[in-house]
């Protein structure tokens, strides 16, 4: 177990530096801004940070979850210029393993490298992953809203699922900057939503044509993904977003 008192701090600034915690990382430190820039810090047990900069990642720098069972992220204070993940890391070996969001969490990059197909973000409740981009292969979103921040980043999804969520909520909502496009593979929104809830809500940043989203995969459990239908929203100052799904242009 890895335990920052107060004024205690972890230092992360060479990219060869690996640090592997076995069981739980408990981060109630000092300040950590510009001390977690590079690295790999490997967590096989639980992580939990409190109030204040205890954990200031910046993208450089690799959290990852590698645990042989269940784990669970603790990030107490969720303000994306306080307490972030740099690039989160699932790595897992387990089919079906699950990461247990207890808070909302913030990263830069999340990406999933595990060898096990179906891996699992979750939460009890209805908790937000708020990212700048996403590197994902067959990852399971169960009771996990999604917001993708960066309009121009790239991305790379294939496999993509939506579980048990509350379907009063948007389940993933994105932003692109005019003319740029983000593919999503494999996109099942697995939870029929009721309301006002939305499968997808997107947005175009900037003026003088729209961002686009490409979406392929099944259908959702309802058998829609329509305008009519108050499925998806899309937004803009200007020109409204493109959304194909499966080929067709803003169902």
């Amino acid at each position: 177990k890895t335990q920052l008192l107060p004024n205690g701090n972890l230092s992360m600034t060479n990219a060869g530096a690996n640090v592997t915690v076995q069981d739980s990382a408990i981060f109630d430190g000092g300040n950590a801004t510009s001390l977690l820039t590079a690295g790999r810090l490997r967590l096989l047990g639980d992580f939990r940070s409190t109030l204040g900069s205890k954990f200031q990642a910046t993208q450089a720098h690799i959290t990852e979850f590698a645990g042989p069972g269940a784990q669970t992220i603790f990030m107490q204070e969720t303000t994306p210029g306080n307490s972030r993940f740099g690039e989160l890391r699932l790595v897992r070996s387990l089919a079906g393993a699950q990461v247990q969001m207890l808070t909302n969490v913030v990263a830069g990059l999340l990406r999933d490298t595990s060898t096990a197909q179906g891996d699992s973000l979750f939460s009890t409740g209805t908790v937000l992953l708020t990212v700048d981009s996403l590197d994902l292969r067959n990852t399971i979103f169960n009771r996990v809203r999604l917001l993708v921040l960066s309009s121009s980043a790239g991305m790379t999804v294939d496999g993509l699922r939506f579980n048990n969520m509350d379907p009063t909520t948007t389940y993933l909502t994105m932003s692109r900057d005019v003319g740029v496009q983000a593919t999503l593979n494999n996109v099942n929104f697995a939870t029929a939503r009721t309301g006002a809830g939305r499968y997808f809500s997107g947005t175009t940043v900037g003026v003088g044509g729209p961002g686009v989203f490409t979406f392929t995969g099944p259908s959702t459990t309802a058998g829609t993904f329509l305008a009519i239908n108050n499925d998806y929203t899309r937004l803009a100052a200007a020109t409204l977003p493109t959304i194909n799904w499966n080929g067709v242009p803003n169902p």
